[in-house]
Order: structure tokens, then sequence, then C-alpha cells
């Protein structure tokens, strides 16, 4: 029987980019013959503010982080944790490259040349067919799952579950997909969503101005949408009560 440890990570981070953002959670649960055997998890203080927008994504706040350790005096003891082992995750080089960026800022050595594993490729290829492949929506399709998403341990132990039913040799049964998560008259952005395309909303921001926008609609949560906006030629996340699409009435406060 294989005796080589997967080792399951996930950040959640000031933002998307390693080289300018910095990790605020961390979180990887070892498994060996598909047990659990060691956990390490930690909140990290990142020296600087989370912005509001990220803060409403994984619900990390300041405070919640004012006094745990930074990076630096966690590194040593991850980049142990994390050798001997095949690294899962989903989208797993967004969590390793974050890792390995924050390693060579703290002057740590952080190495392992095991194959590393992509619940996102993976399903890609295992369910062909599917409209999304995020964590969040394969949870609710796979039926698993009961952790708070985006919370960085959660999502560890979420993804391994997800991992295990992609590998199983058994013909996968999807759980009906959820409706719309957005309001009736925002129903093309939903379906934009699904099949990865734009669509174009308008926008009313906190000083009531309207702006046109193109974006890509990458997922909600709660009563925010994330999507790449091509105004700003970011990731963007606008308040779903402030869109509305052109030809229909803007909303009112």
């Amino acid at each position: 029987m294989d005796k080589t440890p997967i080792i399951a990570i996930d950040v959640e981070t000031t933002g998307l980019s390693n080289a300018r953002d910095k990790i605020v959670e961390v979180a990887a649960v070892k498994y060996v013959d598909n047990i659990e055997v060691e956990v390490f998890h930690t909140l990290i203080n990142p020296l600087r503010d989370i912005p509001w927008q990220v803060q409403r994504v994984h619900g990390i706040s300041n405070a919640m982080v004012a006094d745990s350790p930074t990076f630096c005096e966690i590194a040593k003891v991850l980049s142990e944790f994390l050798q001997g082992g095949s690294l899962l995750g989903h989208n797993v080089m967004f969590d390793y490259g974050f890792i390995s960026h924050e390693c060579r800022c703290a002057q740590v050595e952080f190495f392992n040349d095991f194959p590393m594993l992509d619940t996102y490729h993976i399903a890609r290829m295992r369910l062909p067919q599917l409209p999304s492949y995020r964590l969040v929506a394969l949870k609710e399709m796979l039926g698993v799952g009961v952790g708070q998403t985006h919370r960085a341990l959660d999502d560890v132990r979420d993804c391994k579950s997800v991992y295990d039913i992609l590998m199983s040799e058994r013909e996968i049964e999807l759980c009906p997909q959820n409706t719309s998560p957005l309001p009736n008259e925002l129903q093309p952005i939903f379906d934009a969503m699904i099949n990865q395309t734009d669509v174009t909303i308008e926008y009313r921001d906190m000083n009531n101005r309207i702006t046109k926008r193109r974006i890509r609609p990458i997922a909600v949560y709660g009563d925010v949408l994330k999507a790449y906006c091509h105004l700003r030629g970011d990731e963007r996340h606008f308040k779903i009560s402030r869109i509305f699409l052109s030809g229909k009435s803007a909303p009112t406060f």
C-alpha cells in the first residue's frame, strides 16, 4: 500500500498577487493511507491592513490577526511540515506560489519535489461537462463539505473529500445544482458565470455614480459578486444591490 503522504494545503491572503499581497491564514493537513495524521493551522499577521473587499470574502479581519504570528515566525515549521509528501490543493499553484514567495522573503528554504495534485484539473478531466470547477461548486455538486468556504482549514478538508471522490473508481453521482444565487432580473449574470462569458452591467458606486462595466462573473459570496472587470483590468467585488443591467431600473437606496 502506498505510504506516501498527501498534504492538503490552502492559504487565505490579502489579495491575488503573491508578489504584492500577503498570507493571512494557512492550513495544511497530512494524510497517510487516507487517514488524517497531522494538522498545521494558524492565522498570520500580514503586517498590513486587509482590504475590506477581501475581508468580505474570507471573513478574516485586521483585529483577528493582530496578535497572530508573522509568516517569518512560522516559516521554518511550515516548510518542514510541507516536505515528504504530495501537495494537494484546488488551484494548488496559487497556494504553492504564495508559500514559496513568503518563504523566500523569510530566507527559509522551501522545497518539495513530489508530484502536486490539483482538484481543479482533476475535476476538468474526470467531469468534463460541469458548468463550474470552483471548489464551492464542486462541493455542492458532489454533496461533500460542511465547512466554511474561504477559511483555510475547512477548505483543506473539503478539498481532500472532493479529491477522494474524483479519484475513486466508482461512477460519480452529482447532486442537483442550486438555483441562481442572484435576483431574477440579474439572471444573465448567473448565465455568464456558468458559461464563463462576459456581460455588460451598470454599477452605482458608494458616491451614487453610475458606470458601465464589461465583466466576467466569477462567483457570488453572500451579497457580493466577484468578477473580472475589463474597465479596471483586475478582479473586483460588486455589491449585488448596486448592479443593474442596461434597460433595467437602477437600484434605489
